[in-house]
């Protein structure tokens, strides 16, 4: 049962940290095509919608895990699994995930951006599908300047 937990836990820290780290992406690349010098930039404008979903239900399961282990294992071995799972996200997100200005986030949000401009298009809304393809612009021009 011990590794099971522990597999299942890994699993979520490394979908937490995946999580965290297109955070981190959204909240840089926001800000690097913003033109003030607001803490977000345009953070929210550019975030994948189900991007919110995907993250409060990996909180709520990760917390129910969390709570899952100390009730299972005592409050010492609870403790251990919340540092442990703090040192195994860090490890994750330095190591094996992309980093937050890396193509594989660029390309995510881009698409989404795409997508939603396309949905404000075919539902009439002129204004936002304007404003979606001026940070779309943006965007397009700063990933030119970036890569080759």
């Amino acid at each position: 049962m011990m590794i099971i937990y522990l597999i299942v836990m890994y699993v979520l820290s490394l979908l937490l940290a995946y999580e965290l780290a297109f955070t981190a992406s959204t909240r840089f690349i926001g800000k690097s095509i913003n033109d003030t010098n607001s803490y977000t930039g345009y953070q929210n404008a550019i975030t994948p919608p189900m991007s919110s979903y995907f993250a409060i239900t990996l909180y709520i399961v990760t917390i129910a895990a969390i709570v899952f282990g100390f009730i299972k294992y005592g409050l010492l071995a609870g403790l251990g699994i919340i540092l442990g799972f703090g040192f195994i996200i860090a490890v994750n997100r330095a190591v094996i995930l992309p980093k937050e200005n890396s193509r594989h986030f660029r390309l995510i949000i881009i698409r989404s951006m795409g997508r939603r401009r396309a949905c404000y298009l075919r539902h009439g809304d002129d204004l936002r599908a304007a404003v979606m393809q001026e940070l779309l612009n943006k965007l397009a021009l700063q990933t030119m300047k970036e890569w080759p």
